[in-house]
């Protein structure tokens, strides 16, 4: 019993350990995350969420948030994305309340622009 206890500490501990956003980029306005756990590839295509944490308040709709978790999918050939959903939350790291879900079919696909954060999240999409 107390081996299976032992073994069901190290599978949540070390779990929790791979579930950590990485660093991609940062501006005077907000810093840019990513989960290496979240990415999906699918030949040149690779669906990722990525974490957005607010320097200060964003609004919209008379709602305060701190951050947002987004599911974008990336055409690594094409330099190029598209918005699967996004929820935004009062709290940064995707804690607190959800105040707004936003949840619609694929966006239209957009360009990456070179040397944007945009750019970083895709590098770091397709490289992984």
């Amino acid at each position: 019993m107390k081996k299976l206890l032992l073994f069901l500490i190290l599978v949540v501990v070390s779990n929790n350990a791979v579930a950590e956003w990485i660093l991609i980029s940062e501006n005077d306005q907000l810093i840019l995350y990513s989960n290496p756990v979240t990415i999906i590839k699918s030949g040149n295509m690779v669906r990722m969420i990525r974490l957005t944490n607010f320097k200060t308040a964003q609004r919209i709709n008379g709602k305060s948030y701190l951050s947002t978790k987004r599911q974008d999918e990336y055409d690594c050939l094409k330099q190029r994305y598209r918005i699967i959903y996004v929820n935004a939350y009062t709290e940064n790291m995707g804690e607190g309340k959800v105040v707004i879900r936003v949840i619609n079919k694929p966006d239209d696909w957009k360009l990456i622009s070179s040397g944007s954060q945009g750019e970083a999240v895709w590098s770091f999409a397709c490289e992984e």
